[in-house]
């Protein structure tokens, strides 16, 4: 059942910061990578391609766990952790944090 909830603040510098302290190997992408070389359109999320390397998963996810990442449009009560055994299952994950919407890709296209 999809689920639509107000958006949380949007704090792009404190995800990136939590990235950076967790020493998650990544790189963003999407609008917000746009907004860092001069694109004028507004961007409500972060999206981040990451390295798919085992210990970058559990960095990763270690971080998304004490963050509180929850899937995005769906149910709190339905289970879901977002850890290094879970990560390496996935190729996109839409998720909500304290910090905004957090969009994670581990091959987008058009990448190498």
């Amino acid at each position: 059942m999809l689920v639509l909830e107000p958006l949380p603040e949007f704090r792009p510098s404190a995800l990136l910061g939590r990235l950076e302290a967790a020493r998650v190997d990544y790189v963003v992408i999407g609008g917000f990578a746009g907004l860092m070389h001069g694109m004028t359109l507004p961007t409500r999320d972060l999206d981040v391609c990451y390295s798919a390397e085992s210990e970058n998963l559990d960095r990763l996810g270690r971080m998304l766990v004490e963050l509180g990442a929850r899937l995005r449009g769906v149910a709190a009560d339905i289970p879901f952790v977002p850890d290094g055994r879970t990560l390496p299952r996935t190729q996109i994950l839409t998720l909500d944090t304290p910090d905004g919407p957090l969009d994670l890709l581990v091959d987008p296209s058009g990448s190498p």
